[in-house]
């Protein structure tokens, strides 16, 4: 199922006018063979294709990771569910253990740190629209291994500055 999903998103790819440049530059961002832990954030507005270009690269370039995580809507579910709750998503699909509980963010941020830290991972966190939500999961580049990178798309450019994303790709492509 999982190449299905592949490659529906490849399919969504092709129909992204402009799609193919943008990967190029995010993959040249990203620099995936290079060392130290980037950030990348991918900005636009709402309907503009950027959780369909970061799941696209997040399906090529998985396998280089020894971890992966794709947390997909990050405000509703921190909404729904609590930030506690993408912590123990987060944390279970990258260390690939299940009945993981963590009681408060505070303990999933340690936790994250403690068993992240000398771990190469991918992790994509969708539709990030508040500071507490890259606080408690991506707080600092010491948190993940050499190699790491995160990838956060949001529409609020002040939360990326603020946070210090190294890099942000303005995703101003459009679906046929």
């Amino acid at each position: 199922m999982a190449r299905l999903g592949s490659q529906r998103h490849a399919s969504n790819a092709r129909n992204l006018v402009g799609m193919e440049l943008h990967m190029h530059q995010v993959y040249k961002m990203l620099g995936v063979g290079s060392g130290g832990v980037r950030f990348l954030g991918i900005l636009g507005m709402s309907g503009v294709g950027k959780t369909t270009l970061a799941r696209v690269i997040y399906d090529n370039i998985r396998s280089q990771f020894q971890g992966a995580c794709f947390l997909h809507e990050v405000r509703d579910r921190s909404a729904k569910q609590g930030l506690e709750r993408l912590q123990e998503m987060l944390l279970s699909e990258i260390l690939v253990v299940k009945k993981l509980r963590i009681n408060d963010s505070f303990e999933g941020a340690n936790m994250q740190k403690q068993r992240l830290r000398y771990r190469k991972v991918l992790l994509v966190l969708d539709d990030v629209d508040h500071i507490e939500q890259l606080d408690a999961l991506a707080r600092e580049r010491e948190w993940f291994g050499d190699g790491s990178r995160i990838i956060i798309t949001t529409k609020d450019k002040h939360l990326l500055v603020k946070y210090e994303t190294e890099k942000i790709q303005n995703g101003n492509f459009r679906q046929i």
